[in-house]
């Protein structure tokens, strides 16, 4: 998590979401000004390209990264090698058919069976 103390944001995921955790703060878009207060979440779209948070804040910024551009080139330009090969996904579990499930007792009848 960066700490900013001002300036502005630029981003190329498909849309971030902006969560005010502290006292109000204010957000400029080139789509307008907005003043989420605390506890309160914007959505920004990407197309909005840059915003702006004004003032003293405490903000949650989270966004779904591209995987190429934020997270492989960083680590091949660290050194890292290649990712390795993913497994294939796992063959879902099929539920037992319904004909071999015993119906419970209803509740009644256990009360009775205890006694």
């Amino acid at each position: 998590m960066a700490v900013r103390t001002a300036g502005s944001i630029q981003w190329n995921a498909v849309a971030m979401v902006l969560s005010s955790a502290g006292a109000p703060v204010t957000v400029t878009t080139p789509g307008g000004r907005e003043r989420p207060a605390r506890a309160e979440s914007l959505l920004l779209p990407a197309a909005l390209g840059r915003l702006r948070i004004e003032g003293p804040a405490d903000v949650l910024l989270g966004h779904l990264p591209d995987l190429d551009t934020d997270v492989r080139a960083p680590l091949l330009a660290a050194g890292h090698g290649p990712p390795a090969p993913t497994p294939p996904a796992p063959h879902p579990v099929t539920p037992a058919p319904r004909h071999l499930v015993a119906p419970a007792a209803p509740l009644s009848r256990r009360r009775e069976a205890r006694r």
